[in-house]
């Protein structure tokens, strides 16, 4: 799955989702558990073997230390909320991430925000 598709489908959930940490977490270590995508196409490798930490998904969707993790390196990076207001109620705030520039996203959830445009900060990296 490529950047711009896990982006496209962070924007659309609507909580955190351990399935798109894998799918970010994949994308991020191409050659993770034993995979790798050759002009879109997923084979079997056996170079760059890696398994992540207690064989455990970091929580991208979930934890702002783990969303930090897809930053590209020295990118300059900015989150905050749409809202400063005190009438707006908790959970219906949103965030929004600002990765390099001009990749903006906005989310309910801080850490999915700050995903969603470090992947699209990626892509214009590559």
């Amino acid at each position: 799955m490529s950047h711009e598709q896990i982006a496209a489908m962070l924007e659309r959930i609507d909580r955190p989702s351990r399935e798109l940490d894998g799918a970010i977490f994949v994308a991020l270590h191409p050659t993770a558990y034993g995979w790798e995508y050759v002009n879109g196409e997923r084979r079997k490798t056996t170079k760059g073997l890696f398994v992540c930490e207690n064989n455990a998904v970091p929580l991208y969707t979930a934890s702002l230390d783990a969303a930090m993790r897809p930053l590209p390196d020295g990118v300059r990076w900015k989150l905050g909320r749409v809202s400063e207001s005190n009438r707006v109620p908790k959970f219906e705030q949103q965030y929004y991430a600002s990765v390099g520039s001009p990749k903006f996203a906005e989310h309910n959830y801080a850490a999915i925000a700050l995903c969603i445009a470090a992947l699209r900060a990626r892509i214009t990296q590559t």
